[in-house]
């Protein structure tokens, strides 16, 4: 795969098992906690959006970030990063599309995911 190719990719799964060394349960494992805390993150972000506490808003963007990068998931890392500089520039119109965007990013990496977690478990 291509720099240009990672960069776009929803979730780099060859990158992400590399992380953990091949341990599909660690994998796993970390894949659950992050749905986990994304799903608060996320209600992070709404109610910071929608108080226009563009400083909540960029601090939970930027966690987000931080913790899809380590999963692969580069497209959501990316829409995590556009609305963290929205939020840092005081730009409404910004965030409300860079929100969107967010969410639905994060809806294909969550399903991504969840299939990942059902191959190593069998479920």
């Amino acid at each position: 795969m291509g720099n240009s190719e990672i960069k776009d990719a929803l979730f780099d799964k060859a990158d992400f098992i590399d992380r953990v060394e091949g341990d599909m349960e660690l994998a796993a494992e970390i894949a659950e906690m992050f749905l986990e805390d994304a799903a608060e993150n996320m209600d992070k972000i709404r109610q910071a959006a929608l108080g226009k506490d563009f400083g909540a808003l960029g601090q939970a963007s930027h966690s987000l970030k931080g913790a899809s990068a380590n999963l692969s998931g580069m497209r959501v890392r990316r829409a995590a990063a556009d609305l963290e500089r929205a939020a840092k520039e005081n730009k409404p119109q910004s965030v409300e599309h860079c929100l969107a965007l967010l969410e639905d990013e994060l809806a294909a990496f969550r399903s991504a995911l969840q299939d990942q977690i059902l191959l190593v478990r069998g479920g």
